[in-house]
């Protein structure tokens, strides 16, 4: 079965899911938790770039997860599942510009607006600070920070300001694999491994080409900081893809012809930012929990 006929489906099963989730919370004790959990999105633009026929276009975004130890059986067991889709046209090509000035817009899959499944991903946590993970995961949400993340809905719409373009040529978006991490006292990840299949399979199960090309190796190393008492981290990643490449191959997130170009044996990348707060909107941290206005 495609991918985009399990998503629709998946959509189907996070609906019911979502309004199972809210009636078992009416139900359950003040600041207790249930499980599964559903969140879901339908971001919609309209008037980002004159159109006289006043198209609205927009993306759609529906995470459910599961976290089987709340449910009486394989504690620290985690499922997390996310479909999405576009609709409407895609407002990148009327940019001209070779990264997606609206990366929704490119997401899941470039020129189509089927729904796919860009996440099932299954998590044991061994310990408090130890976990490992395997399934289909997408990789946008690799380097979450407070400034510049929201997959492209929250804060920047811009490719270049979501994520770090040096990692994408290499990295693919959805695509199967499996790692470990090493949580700190926040349980945050501060090491992460995955080991992942090289070409992009957002469109399909992904089985038929696990390998086949190549493998990826994504490791990354993230240290928070607070200095000024500011939220901050220190990053150092890199990625390692075994696939053959032409040097100017097209990505489904940059805009750029399929042109003939000279095949490399490889491809790697370094990352190393450094997101650090160095003031904060005190009117704002009064409606929004991070209150950022300015960083470096």
């Amino acid at each position: 079965m495609r991918s985009h006929v399990l998503g629709w489906v998946v959509v189907l099963i996070l609906c019911c899911v979502g309004v199972g989730e809210w009636v078992s919370a009416q139900d359950s004790e003040a600041g207790g938790e249930t499980s599964p959990t559903f969140s879901g999105d339908l971001w919609h633009r309209s008037k980002l770039i004159p159109d006289p026929g006043g198209r609205v276009w927009g993306h759609g975004d529906y995470v459910v997860h599961v976290d089987a130890g709340k449910l009486g059986f394989l504690r620290g067991f985690n499922i997390t599942v996310r479909a999405e889709h576009w609709f409407g046209p895609n407002v990148n090509e009327e940019t001209g510009a070779f990264l997606p000035a609206a990366i929704a817009a490119d997401l899941p899959a470039k020129d189509s607006r089927n729904v796919y499944l860009t996440d099932v991903l299954l998590t044991q946590y061994l310990t408090d600070s130890l976990a490992v993970f395997a399934g289909k995961l997408q990789t946008l949400d690799g380097d979450k920070n407070a400034f510049a993340h929201g997959r492209g809905k929250d804060q920047f719409l811009n490719f270049s300001l979501v994520g770090n373009p040096a990692f994408y040529l290499t990295l693919p978006y959805s695509t199967l694999g499996a790692g470990f991490m090493l949580l700190g006292a926040d349980r945050e990840p501060w090491l992460s491994v995955e080991v992942l299949n090289s070409t992009d399979t957002t469109t399909t199960a992904g089985f038929d080409e696990l390998f086949r090309e190549g493998v990826v190796v994504n490791p990354e190393i993230r240290l928070p900081t607070h200095f000024f008492d500011r939220p901050g981290h220190h990053l150092v990643g890199g990625t390692w893809n075994s696939r053959e490449f032409l040097n100017l191959a097209q990505d489904p997130r940059i805009i750029l012809p399929g042109v003939p170009a000279e095949r490399a044996g490889s491809s790697w990348s370094v990352v190393r930012p450094v997101p650090e707060g160095v003031a904060a909107d005190q009117r704002a941290a009064r409606q929004d929990d991070r209150g950022l206005r300015r960083g470096l």
